[in-house]
């Protein structure tokens, strides 16, 4: 007589790593400065930094997550550089009152 099989377990689930939502500033160099903020009821996503106070806000769509926010903000950066602005190309000014 031969012996019963086993059933075999299922392998263990790999946990996904979490995405960050707190960034180093590239103005003030300050590490873990920088706060993303998305508002998925306004499809806008914010950065803020701590420290030194540098605000940006764009529009996102569904499927955007802080690093897509954040990354959004350095190629702004990036940009304002290279055409000799001081500051980052703003898709909307936080200070404007288009909400009333």
């Amino acid at each position: 007589m031969g012996k019963r099989k086993s059933a075999q377990k299922a392998p263990a689930k790999k946990k996904l790593a979490k995405l960050e939502t707190i960034f180093d500033c590239p103005f003030c160099s300050h590490p873990q400065t920088i706060e993303i903020k998305i508002n998925r009821e306004k499809m806008t996503g914010t950065v803020l930094c701590r420290v030194c106070d540098v605000r940006w806000m764009t529009d996102i769509h569904d499927l955007m997550v802080p690093i897509d926010v954040y990354t959004a903000f350095i190629d702004s950066c990036e940009s304002a550089n290279n055409s000799g602005s001081r500051e980052p190309d703003r898709d909307r000014d936080l200070d404007s009152d288009d909400d009333k």
